[in-house]
């Protein structure tokens, strides 16, 4: 069977790596998020090391996230962040499953069940996206269901006076609830001001585990891409290169070609940020394909070459920068079918 031309390598020192720095820097336990396939790293495979070195609990957004971790392998503890029906709890609940109540008409469909399951609570503090601000519905959800957990979604890890108001409307909701959680968790807060409040015991985070944020130094980018050239040959002045016509050749000039697209997520704006071959930049020329890639080289480049596409020198933030498209979207929508490596 051949393999493709085109791999993604997941650094575990360096997720291990994130996750100790991470713990360090928000003095709280972590919840690793690894919802949209672990942010494109891989979910099984990130879960995998997370649980492995202790991770207290995994978060997904979704129901068959969940089922696909379970089925995995993965006994840690998972919260599933969207609303799942009371139907598929009963068809299919494992005991690692927490689930989320974040509004009053999904708690009038689960309300007197006597399914031994486990809950969380989401308060919507500014953010406006989901979650209760009634605490006396709250107080109705903590009579009735088993709620271990309570947490809020901030809008900013970087905007400290809006985070000050929302941390402010969260405290002033634990407070008045007087209710003994095992779980008082933030995500996207600014650090600053969480790492302090010791009522809070855990900090939710994202792409700060794959290598990403504003506010915590040292870490570690996790995911690398590279791919081969597959094909090299000589265009000549007159002709042009790729769908369109869009790029003419001027002089006579070398190309080469890479198993890589659009139909993996390597979005047509890469166009505009040059890739790394043998220690020297080379540009992409022609539209990028929807599983190839065209790039103007020299005479050093031949066949089986690999490219870096996501690295030590093609890094998310220089890509980020060229095209506009955010490290978020840059990672998360990376193909699946492109085969993800465990390395040291």
């Amino acid at each position: 069977m051949s393999i493709r031309e085109t791999w993604i390598e997941i650094s575990k020192s360096n997720c291990i790596h994130n996750y100790e720095r991470l713990k360090e820097a928000t003095q709280k336990e972590i919840m690793p998020v690894v919802k949209g396939n672990a942010y494109g790293h891989g979910d099984t495979m990130i879960s995998q090391i997370l649980e492995e070195h202790g991770a207290p609990m995994l978060c997904v957004f979704s129901y068959d996230e969940a089922i696909k971790l379970e089925k995995d392998g993965i006994k840690t503890d998972i919260l599933i962040f969207s609303n799942v029906e009371l139907s598929d709890i009963e068809a299919y609940h494992q005991p690692n499953f927490i689930y989320t109540i974040s509004s009053e008409d999904w708690y009038q469909k689960i309300k007197g069940t006597n399914l031994d399951v486990r809950f969380h609570i989401e308060i919507n503090t500014g953010m406006n996206r989901s979650g209760f601000r009634n605490r006396d519905v709250i107080e109705a959800v903590l009579s009735d269901l088993n709620v271990e957990g309570i947490y809020t979604h901030f809008q900013s890890p970087t905007n400290m006076e809006k985070g000050k108001l929302q941390l402010e409307k969260f405290k002033e909701m634990i407070k008045s609830l007087n209710h003994d959680f095992a779980w008082i968790h933030v995500g996207n807060a600014p650090l600053e001001l969480v790492k302090r409040e010791t009522w809070i015991n855990s900090f939710r985070v994202g792409l700060g585990v794959y290598g990403y944020r504003v506010d915590v130094d040292n870490l570690k980018p996790v995911l690398s891409m590279y791919s081969n050239i597959v094909h090299k040959d000589t265009a000549y002045a007159g002709e042009t290169i790729g769908y369109d016509h869009t790029y003419d050749v001027m002089e006579t000039m070398s190309f080469a070609t890479m198993s890589i697209g659009y139909a993996d997520n390597f979005d047509v704006r890469n166009h505009d940020v040059p890739v790394w071959i043998r220690d020297t930049f080379y540009s992409i020329v022609g539209k990028v394909c929807m599983n190839q890639t065209m790039m103007a080289v020299d005479e050093r480049i031949q066949v089986g070459d690999t490219v870096e596409l996501i690295g030590s020198h093609r890094t998310c933030d220089m890509i980020s920068k060229g095209t506009g498209i955010s490290t978020y979207a840059i990672l998360s929508t990376l193909s699946e079918r492109i085969e993800r490596k465990l390395t040291k």
